[in-house]
């Protein structure tokens, strides 16, 4: 795994709530016209944008922001704009998430063994912090039966984008370990 430690999960407690929240997004998407999607004059105004909303949280190189940019960009109408490739139903948060300990539950069914790759700035770190988030993870961490866990120092979230050689590193001893037989 690289920069997760698997799904996004909600309170117990606050499940109608979010459930509402998916709702309304739903509703609000069938409602949006389709014909005033966000248009860009070129991929170096797209990549600047997402760029600036992905450093905000975590570093990123701006060669790996233009790679998923790329990807996700297509030609919108004749005037050579380009606009988001993804399918807008997907983009609403799920209508259900997972509890903690469903969570918990799943991951400590893993028998084999794990290899997490976190970077030292990552989201794992600049984005879920707070006590209640940190106590999760660490959780998390511990439900694994067989887990082996590395930080890439200075890496953000995409640190198989950024420094590809350095995790392919931590990466081919592990499988040479785990897969290679005897």
């Amino acid at each position: 795994m690289i920069e997760s430690w698997g799904p996004v999960t909600i309170d117990l407690n606050d499940t109608s709530r979010k459930m509402g929240m998916a709702l309304r997004e739903r509703t609000a998407l069938r409602a949006r016209k389709a014909s005033s999607p966000q248009t860009f004059s070129s991929l170096d105004e797209a990549a600047r944008k997402v760029h600036a909303a992905l450093t905000s949280e975590s570093p990123v190189d701006m060669a790996s922001v233009k790679t998923l940019v790329t990807r996700s960009l297509t030609p919108m109408g004749d005037a050579g704009r380009l606009g988001w490739r993804y399918d807008n139903k997907l983009k609403p948060r799920g209508l259900l998430s997972p509890s903690e300990e469903q969570v918990l539950v799943a991951v400590a069914e893993v028998k084999c063994p794990v290899l997490m790759i976190e970077g030292e700035k990552g989201f794992l770190k600049a984005r879920y912090g707070g006590p209640k988030k940190v106590k999760e993870l660490q959780a998390r961490k511990e439900a694994f039966k067989s887990l082996e866990l590395r930080v890439l120092p200075g890496a953000g979230h995409y640190p198989h984008m950024d420094h590809p050689s350095m995790v392919a590193d931590f990466i081919s001893p592990f499988v040479t370990r785990v897969c290679v037989p005897k």
